[in-house]
């Protein structure tokens, strides 16, 4: 009997072997199909790796890799559902030659006639999820980054590479992909002001601190394991789970929108590439006020 394939980058490698349409000779793709597959599904790979096992990637963990998606390279949902459509492909083509136990679920796909639903909360359930985290689950650290990431914006990735370096008390506030004075690979560098619920938690995390200590990074394994953690002040407070990590970036952006932040300016500080990507939340916003007005 074969050996069972267990990780993300197992079953990815036997599907760009064995599949029509997959397959890759030399490290290069044969055809366009194969490399369109191959663009796809390294997208996944850059977010989960290639150790993950695949009894993770369950409806919930593809649908947080969703959110990301849309966010972090601006992709159109049409192409955010074929690089889910991917990681199916690989997920059944193993379970069907049964050369893995793991069963794949039909997964979530976003509409593509219209853009996807942005899911945020509001400034009083942020401040209910930290408190839950501090009084009933004894999670500093998980108050601390919901906190920091519900009034900065930063992505998640953004958010585990910051440095005690990038933390600028001169000039109260975050350089976000790098700073002045040290190399970074980063393309798309800002600046982001401190929030003032912030800075005293910041201060106390820098104090004596290495310049190389990760703020917050050191303290979570992955995404993944935050978005656990994430669920149980969620769960315990009743927010549904379509409610992941990443929305508190979605929730700094509608306050923005809804404080009347200039549209440039909001692009500026969630560092978007696109102005179409930062009116998404206008249009939450004006979503917004048909609710408010249906309410009296």
């Amino acid at each position: 009997m074969s050996k069972l394939l267990t990780t993300w980058g197992e079953c990815l490698e036997y599907t760009r072997y064995a599949r029509p349409g997959w397959k890759i000779r030399n490290g290069k793709p044969l055809g366009a199909t194969s490399q369109g597959n191959q663009i796809n599904t390294d997208k996944v790979s850059d977010i989960v790796g290639w150790k993950c096992p695949i009894t993770k990637q369950s409806r919930e963990r593809v649908r947080a890799i969703t959110i990301e998606l849309q966010d972090t390279t601006e992709l159109s949902n049409r192409t955010i559902n074929k690089v889910v459509g991917c990681v199916s492909t690989v997920l059944n083509t193993c379970y069907e030659e049964e050369l893995s136990t793991f069963k794949c679920p039909r997964y979530f796909r976003l509409e593509v006639e219209k853009d996807g639903r942005l899911w945020w909360f509001t400034k009083e359930q942020v401040a209910r999820i930290v408190d839950c985290a501090e009084q009933i689950f004894d999670r500093d650290d998980l108050a601390d980054i919901v906190q920091f990431a519900a009034y900065h914006g930063l992505r998640q990735s953004e958010i585990f590479k910051l440095k005690a370096r990038d933390i600028d008390f001169m000039e109260k506030g975050i350089h976000v992909g790098g700073r002045s004075g040290f190399k970074t690979k980063a393309k798309n560098y800002r600046f982001v002001p401190f929030h003032d619920s912030c800075e005293s938690m910041l201060a106390e995390r820098c104090h004596g601190a290495n310049e190389d200590l990760h703020i917050f990074g050191d303290e979570w394994n992955d995404r993944f394991q935050l978005l656990d953690v994430f669920r149980k002040p969620t769960r315990y407070l009743g927010i549904a789970d379509c409610y992941v990590f990443h929305c508190l970036r979605h929730s700094f952006g509608t306050w923005h929108a809804a404080a009347g932040t200039p549209i440039r300016t909001l692009q500026a500080l969630m560092g978007h590439e696109r102005i179409e990507t930062t009116l998404r939340y206008a249009h939450v916003v004006d979503q917004t006020k048909f609710v408010a007005q249906a309410a009296i």
